[in-house]
C-alpha cells in the first residue's frame, strides 16, 4: 500500500494582518504494483486536516479539526513512484486558536486507494504557538 513520508507543517504568522500561512508538505510513495495499476487508471485521494489537540483533563485529549484543505487526487498527470505534495492555506489567526494558552497545531494527512478504499494516515510535526 502507498505510504506518506516526510510530512511537515510550517506556519508563518503575519502579526500585522493577523493571518497565518499554513503549509503542509509530504511525499506519497507508490509501490511498483501500484505504479502498474496507476497506468490502468488507479487513483488515490488525499485529504488533509489542520488539527489541534485540546486537553480536557490531564489524561484525556480531544483532537479538534480546524481547517480542511481541498481534496487532492494522486498521482498527477505525470505519475512517479514518489509524488511531492504541497498544500497551502492562509487563515485568520483566530481560526487556529483552539483555547487558552499556546495551541499545538498539526496536519493529519489521509491517503485513500479509491479502488480498495484502504487508507494510510500520517501526522506532521506539531507547531506550538499562541494564536
Amino acid at each position: 500500500m502507498a505510504t506518506i513520508t516526510e510530512a511537515k507543517l510550517q506556519i508563518n504568522v503575519d502579526a500585522t494582518t493577523h493571518k497565518a500561512k499554513c503549509v503542509v508538505t509530504a511525499k506519497a510513495n507508490f509501490t511498483p504494483y501500484e505504479m502498474n495499476e496507476i497506468k490502468e487508471g488507479l487513483t488515490f485521494k488525499l485529504t488533509c486536516w489542520l488539527m489541534a489537540d485540546e486537553p480536557v483533563v490531564p489524561t484525556v485529549v480531544i483532537p479538534i479539526p480546524l481547517h480542511l484543505y481541498p481534496q487532492k487526487s494522486l498521482p498527477d498527470s505525470t505519475p512517479t513512484a514518489v509524488e511531492k505534495i504541497t498544500l497551502e492555506a492562509t487563515l485568520l489567526q483566530s481560526q487556529l486558536n483552539s483555547g487558552a494558552g499556546a495551541d499545538e497545531i498539526y496536519g493529519q494527512l489521509t491517503l485513500t486507494n479509491e479502488y480498495t478504499e484502504v487508507t494510510r494516515t500520517k501526522k506532521t510535526n506539531v507547531v506550538s504557538y499562541s494564536f
